[in-house]
Parts: C-alpha cells; sequence; structure tokens
C-alpha cells in the first residue's frame, strides 16, 4: 500500500525557516544562525508544532504532527486510521536536524538511551555517516535530517 498526498508535498521546512528569520530580522541586527535559531525558540515559547491536515493514505487517513522543542530535537508522531476511525499504526520518532555547526551528537546525547550510545558509533559530529553506514544509504539519506524510531505500532489487520 503507497502512501501519496493528494497534493505536492509542501515545501513547509523552508517556509516555517523564512517566516522565523522575518521575525528575527525585525527583532535587531543579524546574528548567526545557531544563535538565531536558540532566539527564536526562546522567543517562541516551549515548542512550535506542524500539523496539516490529515492526508489519503489509501483506504486510511494518515495524521501527522512535528513539535519542535527546545533541545534541538524535534518529535514526530504519524497516526494511520481506517475509515471508520479505528487505529491502524502509529508511529513515533525524533528528527535531528544535521546543522553545520557540530552539534548532531549532543543533540543526540539529550534523546533516548539507545540513541546517545549508537549515535556516535554511526555519525560524525556533524551528523555525517561514517565509513561503516555510508555505504548501506543512499546521497540523501546523509543530508538533512535524520530520523530516529522511537515506536512502531501496526493493527493485527495490517501485519
Amino acid at each position: 500500500m503507497a502512501c501519496r498526498p493528494m497534493e505536492p508535498k509542501p515545501r513547509w521546512r523552508r517556509l516555517l525557516r523564512l517566516r522565523r528569520d522575518k521575525k528575527l530580522r525585525g527583532a535587531g541586527p543579524a546574528v548567526p544562525r545557531v544563535s538565531a535559531r536558540a532566539a527564536m525558540r526562546e522567543a517562541l515559547g516551549p515548542t512550535e508544532t506542524f500539523e496539516p491536515p490529515p492526508l489519503p493514505c489509501g483506504h486510511c487517513m494518515l495524521s501527522l504532527r512535528m513539535s519542535d522543542s527546545n533541545d534541538g530535537l524535534e518529535e514526530l508522531n504519524a497516526e494511520l486510521r481506517f475509515t471508520n476511525g479505528e487505529k491502524a499504526a502509529n508511529l513515533r520518532g525524533m528528527y535531528i536536524f544535521r546543522e553545520e555547526n557540530g552539534d548532531f551528537l549532543d543533540c543526540c546525547a539529550r534523546g533516548p538511551e539507545r540513541l546517545k550510545d549508537l549515535a556516535p558509533v554511526l555519525f560524525n559530529e556533524f551528523g555525517r555517516p561514517k565509513e561503516v553506514l555510508k555505504k548501506q544509504c543512499g546521497v540523501r539519506a546523509r543530508t538533512g535530517g535524520f530520523l530516529w524510531l522511537v515506536s512502531l505500532d501496526v493493527s493485527e489487520e495490517l501485519e
């Protein structure tokens, strides 16, 4: 079963960054990206949430929710429900951005215990895969961010 949104994938991440940058530009002189992001988090409060309307996905509806937290991680929740409202599947995870300042491993250290242990083995300080993992993933998987799956629950009907 392939999940396809009805419209092209929105470029929401870029739009949110543009919106945040506009807010910060009005606040004073330009600041480096890292401190601008920290200032934005402080100004906006503990979390910022992205939650688009549910998307049709086969005979189900897919609901997504991403919440930005002050520790540099984004929590991702995805829920798949049948048309009768019963839960078909649920996914929870953490999205970690690969920034140029080299704090990827620090962000991972604020995550679950298993991520703290595995991140230094698999990634360098910029979040780029080490040789052992680099051969296992494509170019697109080496940029942007990294999604750590915390849990995946699937109903017996879909297993």
